[in-house]
């Protein structure tokens, strides 16, 4: 769209004629007193007399008398732009002028805006779409050695990738000149087993590449399915009784373990129990309840006429004449006044017989 402002001086006698590039005077010597326009951004003055619009893939500033191919890595959609637009990631334009950016291609990569052209994926990645901003490292056990490529390549039977980026192969690995480095040799962790590398079972272990058998862990240790370092000892609470263990057990009711590595687990004493699986302790009976067994698993409850007001003890004591007591006691009660008991490890008193009495607690008779 063409403006037409035109500022002019003063004219008298003299007519102003519209044509098709905008306003202009019959007089050249008129013409030279004309100011000329400033036109506004995205526009241009080729004249002096009328403003154009800045074709698509240009910008300009206000006053302009020429627009500016827009740069590489950016573009103008539209004719009449003040300024031009960056690239956005994943996209490029690798001219000036120009209206639209580019997808980045499969195998190329870009991370930042305003991207004039794309860069090839370095060996040992790939990106397997147009557009990507990142390429993706290849998974383990694949390999690729050339750059710009869209997928990664897997490693022949009995190979392996160590390292995605190294430019060679060792014999009957993989395709020559394709993959970064593939070996016969099975990694750590592993053994191997005709052509295959095959995982060390759990119990067992590898630590060094090429391994052909696995070292099966010692009792009191374990290792999980594929260990690549050696056993670790059983933790506290815990045993292994035979070699090549993949877990170790809890010890059951009525044990313990203090310490680790250990094949096997204690029994609690006698006067202790424990009720839980891999412990470290065993609990001591508490007053009222006693366990003259070792490897108990509870405590057993003192019973009526009888106490215990210690920890840890094997037996219960019977409560003394003129006394009584319930289960689970941990100390015997007296009789009330107007009662007796004439004998020891007792659960009741009796009344004192019609005729006699007894004005004292704890006696033995009326």
């Amino acid at each position: 769209m063409k403006s037409k402002l035109l500022q002019t001086t003063a004219v008298i006698g003299l007519a102003l004629f519209f044509g098709a590039k905008g306003v202009f005077v019959a007089d050249p010597a008129i013409a030279a007193d004309t100011d000329p326009i400033v036109c506004p951004a995205g526009s241009f003055t080729p004249n002096g007399l009328e403003c154009d619009q800045c074709p698509a893939g240009s910008s300009s500033e206000e006053g302009a008398t020429a627009c500016t191919p827009c740069a590489a890595g950016s573009y103008a959609s539209q004719a009449g732009q003040s300024t031009c637009n960056p690239c956005s990631t994943g996209m490029y334009a690798s001219t000036t002028g120009s209206t639209s950016c580019t997808l980045w291609s499969a195998g190329t990569y870009a991370y930042q805006w305003g991207s004039s052209s794309c860069t090839d994926c370095p060996a040992g990645t790939y990106s397997p779409y147009e557009g990507h901003s990142f390429c993706k490292e290849c998974a383990d056990g694949d390999f690729q050695v050339l750059s710009g490529q869209t997928s990664c390549n897997q490693c022949a039977e009995g190979g392996f990738s160590t390292s995605k980026t190294q430019m060679a192969c060792t014999d009957g690995c993989g395709e020559p000149g394709s993959s970064t480095e593939c070996t016969t040799s099975c990694p750590a962790g592993t053994y191997t087993s005709g052509s295959e590398c095959v995982d060390c079972p759990g119990g067992s272990y590898s630590t060094t590449p090429g391994s052909s058998a696995c070292t099966i862990c010692a009792p009191g240790t374990y290792a999980p399915a594929g260990s690549k370092s050696p056993c670790v000892f059983c933790r506290a609470g815990t045993f292994a009784p035979t070699s090549g263990s993949s877990a170790c057990e809890k010890c059951g009711y009525g044990e313990y373990q203090a310490a680790t590595g250990s094949t096997s687990c204690v029994d609690c004493a006698p006067g202790t129990a424990n009720n839980r699986l891999g412990k470290t302790s065993c609990q001591s009976c508490r007053g009222g309840s006693f366990q003259p067994s070792s490897g108990a698993r509870d405590c057993e409850v003192c019973p009526a006429g009888t106490f215990n007001s210690n920890q840890g003890e094997t037996t219960c004591t019977s409560c003394a004449a003129g006394t009584f007591s319930l289960g689970g006691a941990s100390s015997c009660m007296d009789c009330p006044s107007g009662f007796f008991q004439g004998s020891s490890g007792s659960s009741t008193c009796e009344n004192c017989a019609k005729g006699s009495f007894q004005h004292q607690s704890g006696s033995t008779a009326c």
